[in-house]
Formats: C-alpha cells, structure tokens, sequence
C-alpha cells in the first residue's frame, strides 16, 4: 500500500479539497485533515474495498488509529497477517 494511493482516498471522501500535500504520515484524521464519524466510516469502506481487508472486525484496534501513517501501518499489518492471527489480536484488546 502506498501513501499516494492513501492520500487519494482521503481527498475522495472529503467534502471540500485538501492539498495532496497536507496529507501525510504524520497527519492526524481528525485534528489536521478534519475528518468526521462518516468521512472515517466512508475511508474504511473504501480501504477494505481497495485492498481486501477486514477494518470493521478490527473495531478496537481501529478506534486507536490517528494518523494516516498508522492507517497504512495497520492495513499492511492485516494484509500480511494470517486470518486467525489477525481476529485473535482484535480479541485480545
């Protein structure tokens, strides 16, 4: 996963633009890019409809994530992780 694809997903499901260039790493969701509850559901369908992963059963892990590093961190954590190993690190949270 890259940050540019990333980057793309979150201008997408904004309401007004944002420069590409805001977005990075480091860029909190909220605070800096000032997503809401629905651009954040709108970014995870996305993110599990672009590269086929499961973010809704990760829901505790999920709610911990706050920069859009983190989000490219965990979404290559669960591509790269078995099934079983992934919903018994949601389960033990």
């Amino acid at each position: 996963m890259s940050l540019a694809l990333l980057q793309d997903l979150i201008i997408q499901i904004l309401p007004e633009p944002v420069p590409r260039a805001s977005i990075m790493p480091g860029t909190r969701l909220v605070a800096d890019i000032g997503l809401e509850s629905i651009d954040l559901i709108g970014l995870i369908y996305l993110c599990e409809q672009q590269f086929g992963v499961d973010l809704v059963s990760q829901g505790e892990l999920l709610a911990k994530i706050s920069t859009v590093g983190e989000v490219l961190d965990f979404i290559e954590t669960l591509r790269r992780a078995p099934a079983a190993l992934v919903h018994r690190a949601a389960e033990a949270q």
